[in-house]
């Protein structure tokens, strides 16, 4: 699901104080919540507001609003999305799902703006292509580990060309070109997205591959990588390697503040006691991010909700950013800190709203 609003007093982080941008114009904060839960039919703007008023006041902004209810913390939570790419309310807001539009604009006392008439804001406001008028391309660099720098360097160049085929078979972890001739792990990093059926495919992050077979973390479905593992492709799937990196987009918490080895560290897939417990709500997923038109930070707002199966109480003392699902596989994490203060999810239904800010320089 994708958000965009219009931001006329938008913030950055700037050698970690908060400041507002110097910008000419207004920008447009641009918020991607991937395949969040997003069912606001149970939940009125006041009943929010009174609720985030009784987190903030009485449990340090631990919520308890259900999974369902995730993508909203993630745009309007105190440490959410839009505090923390503005000084003020939205002046307008925009969504490819419109009920959420609503909701929002609601929230903040503003309008919505449909789809399609977004092009009336490129003369006036600063967008993703540059100041208004201009187009530039955008780039940035960061403090990362140290194979977040090869993450980084096969997203912007490419790496390599990509390669198609037909599978000669497949697992649960795996696909076969029997008539490939393939490097040695060439392709770790890369996406591979094989065919169930003639109207449905998945995609694996390659972990590691020989000269005719391709393993890979899990598949994911397309619609909803951040959800269950997809099906396996069929044994003869035709198939495509991409070009490029697969996104680094999932988070996963600790309850140990210490550093993975290694300065930086440069080889690890996970955490130091990173939460991994099978069918928690504190184990790793794939993050909101949203990223202000012109600013130099990007963001990512996590919702973790406790369930039932999580070994409670935890404190949560660190994270870390991987291009992986996969507690452990291959694809490697991006970069990590520790969180301070600390939070503390006591109780089944409690929800931690994280923000992590990436600051280019």
């Amino acid at each position: 699901m994708l958000v965009r609003f219009g931001n006329a007093r938008p913030i950055e982080q700037l050698n970690g104080q908060t400041a507002l941008m110097e910008r000419d114009a207004p920008c447009i904060t641009y918020a991607n919540l991937h395949d969040y839960k997003h069912d606001v039919g149970n939940l009125t703007t006041d009943q929010l507001k009174s609720h985030l008023i009784d987190s903030m006041t009485q449990r340090g902004n631990v919520t308890r609003l259900g999974e369902e209810n995730e993508a909203v913390l993630a745009m309007l939570h105190p440490n959410g999305i839009v505090a923390t790419h503005s000084m003020g309310a939205p002046t307008w807001i925009s969504s490819d799902d419109q009920q959420f539009a609503d909701f929002l604009a609601s929230y903040y006392g503003c309008p919505t703006v449909g789809i399609d008439e977004l092009g009336q804001f490129e003369d006036t406001y600063h967008t993703l292509a540059g100041p208004p008028g201009v187009v530039p391309m955008l780039g940035a660099t960061m403090q990362i580990t140290q194979n977040g720098r090869d993450i980084v360097a096969r997203g912007v160049g490419g790496g390599q060309v990509g390669f198609t085929g037909q599978a000669t078979g497949s697992s649960s972890t795996s696909l076969t070109d029997s008539g490939a001739s393939w490097t040695s792990n060439q392709w770790a990093g890369c996406r591979v997205f094989a065919s169930v059926s003639a109207t449905q495919m998945v995609f694996g992050i390659i972990v590691s591959n020989t000269s005719t077979a391709l393993t890979v973390d899990q598949w994911y479905t397309i619609a909803t990588p951040g959800g269950a593992a997809g099906s396996t492709p069929s044994s003869t799937a035709t198939f495509v390697i991409t070009d490029g990196n697969a996104p680094a987009w999932f988070v996963g918490i600790s309850t140990s503040s210490t550093a993975p080895a290694g300065s930086p560290p440069d080889t690890h897939s996970s955490l130091t006691s990173e939460i991994a417990t099978s069918g928690g709500g504190l184990i790793r997923k794939i993050a909101p991010y949203a990223h202000t038109a012109s600013a130099n930070t990007w963001t990512y707002t996590p919702v973790y909700t406790a369930n039932g199966t999580d070994s409670l109480p935890a404190v949560i003392a660190s994270y870390g950013v991987f291009d992986s699902m996969v507690v452990g596989a291959t694809p490697t994490m991006l970069y990590y800190n520790t969180i301070s203060p600390t939070a503390t999810i006591a109780a089944s239904g409690d929800q931690l709203t994280l923000t992590i800010t990436a600051t280019t320089t």
